[in-house]
């Protein structure tokens, strides 16, 4: 009887141990470094500096973590260990979420140059887990920004029906200098249409433009015949893109396609009278009929 007594109360011990104390495996004791966030370019002169993300993962949890360092290894292979927060601030979207940041302003790289950043994160236990390494350029100055666009020209009304050029110009610029522009287009949209009707790039080479190669201003010319959607308000958008694919903020112009038939004058087709008339005293009535167009309609 004690024999099958002890035969029922160990498998309950057994069970109650597992439960409390979770079996891990050896090879998971310490965190991991599952991602890194950090954009491939620094500059010296930026003071705000870039922020670089990295998730961490503990197989005994996120309370587990001791420590999480960024370690900056420089152009002159030289180092420095910034500690990583978790708490919510500064770029850190959720405090506690396994998301550790860090912001490293341009001074701390120290010079130009091929630098580097590796991750390593500690738990309680002092176990490590040390990421491979992510290359940063570091470059002189601030970092650029996009393209911009100072202003737009295009006439307020486009006729239709009519046979002539209309000009398009932009003015663009660029913190990284003109030669940095990669294009700049535009779009056409119909009244209440998503899709664009016309689409095309505009030219800085002199002779679409103001006559001037290479001063910003970009231009094209336009056949007004290219129009010929229904009358309406219609929408222009501009944008400008550079080397890096970076793009500008559009600018947009309405502007009206009109047919000039509804201000056309009528049109006298033919007229019909008499040869002669006679100079007789005898009272005569004679005709004369006239036939007459007006593109508008009789009415």
């Amino acid at each position: 009887m004690r024999k099958r007594l002890f035969l029922w109360i160990w498998p309950l011990g057994l069970l109650l141990a597992c439960h409390n104390r979770p079996p891990v495996s050896p090879g998971l004791q310490s965190p991991e470094v599952v991602e890194i966030i950090a954009p491939p370019k620094a500059f010296l002169q930026d003071s705000l500096g870039i922020a670089v993300h990295a998730k961490i993962q503990d197989p005994q949890g996120l309370e587990d973590i001791a420590r999480v360092q960024c370690i900056l290894i420089k152009a002159d292979q030289s180092r420095l260990e910034l500690d990583m927060q978790d708490n919510g601030k500064d770029g850190d979207i959720l405090p506690q979420d396994g998301q550790f940041m860090v912001r490293i302003p341009g001074f701390l790289w120290g010079t130009t140059g091929t630098a580097a950043i590796t991750i390593r994160a500690t738990d309680q236990a002092a176990n490590e887990a040390t990421s491979d390494s992510v290359e940063i350029e570091v470059l002189p100055g601030t970092q650029a920004g996009p393209p911009k666009l100072l202003s737009l020209a295009f006439p307020d009304t486009v006729w239709a029906d009519s046979s002539y050029q209309v000009q398009l110009l932009a003015q663009v610029t660029d913190p990284d200098g003109l030669a940095d522009i990669n294009l700049v287009n535009y779009d056409v949209f119909p009244p209440m249409h998503a899709t664009p009707s016309l689409s095309g790039i505009l030219s800085d080479d002199g002779s679409q433009d103001d006559g001037i190669a290479g001063n910003g201003l970009f231009g094209t010319r336009l056949g007004s015949n290219i129009f010929t959607a229904e009358p309406g308000i219609f929408t222009l958008r501009v944008r400008a893109i550079d080397q890096q694919g970076e793009q500008s903020a559009a600018k947009l112009k309405t502007f009206y396609i009109l047919s000039r038939l509804e201000n056309l004058p009528p049109v006298i087709v033919s007229v019909a009278a008499p040869d002669t008339i006679s100079r007789s005293r005898q009272q005569s009535a004679f005709v004369i009929r006239a036939v007459v167009m007006d593109p508008n309609g009789l009415g």
